[in-house]
């Protein structure tokens, strides 16, 4: 089963987390605040790290099929999740955030020594652009781009038993 890690243990994140385990995600949650990352919070989640963003991704270790959403309170945190991923194996990653804001965190992973083609690999701003404005809504958005990832990532990829000979 594919690991759905999730740095930030917000609004956004609830709602994708709800989504998410009924797709049949293992879901992880990150967030460094006690009260953003806990079992009561998160009780779909299979783990909830509350400890510091890099810290908890070392921990984790990467794998060539997790799926990671950035969704965290700041951009400087979004830069350290994003600069750690990057640096291991993944299916997906993506970035919530403006354009100005991902133009920033770029940026400065570029003088970091980050390629351009490897941040042309990220998904930011997240989601499919399908004009969501609630968490709710962001949350369909970036599981409808997960989904897609799965799916493009073809048959070895993990996917729900087909119900009544329906097919999308």
């Amino acid at each position: 089963m594919e690991r759905l890690i999730i740095c930030g243990g917000g609004h956004v994140s609830l709602a994708l987390a709800h989504m998410a385990s009924i797709l049949d995600f293992d879901i992880t949650v990150i967030d460094d605040r006690e009260e953003f990352a806990n079992k009561e919070r998160f009780p779909m989640a299979g783990q909830v790290l509350c400890m510091g963003f890099e810290e908890a991704l070392d921990q984790l270790g990467s794998r060539a099929d997790d799926y990671y959403v950035i969704v965290t309170r700041g951009h400087a945190f979004d830069k350290d999740c994003l600069a750690k991923v990057l640096r291991g194996q993944y299916a997906y990653v993506g970035m919530i955030g403006s354009r100005t804001k991902v133009a920033a965190v770029y940026k400065a992973l570029r003088e970091e020594g980050f390629s351009q083609e490897m941040l042309d690999g990220v998904y930011s701003p997240i989601g499919l652009s399908i004009g969501g404005q609630t968490p709710a809504e962001i949350a369909v958005a970036i599981a409808a781009q997960l989904i897609q990832g799965r799916a493009q990532r073809g048959p070895g990829a993990v996917r729900p038993p087909e119900e009544s000979g329906v097919l999308c």
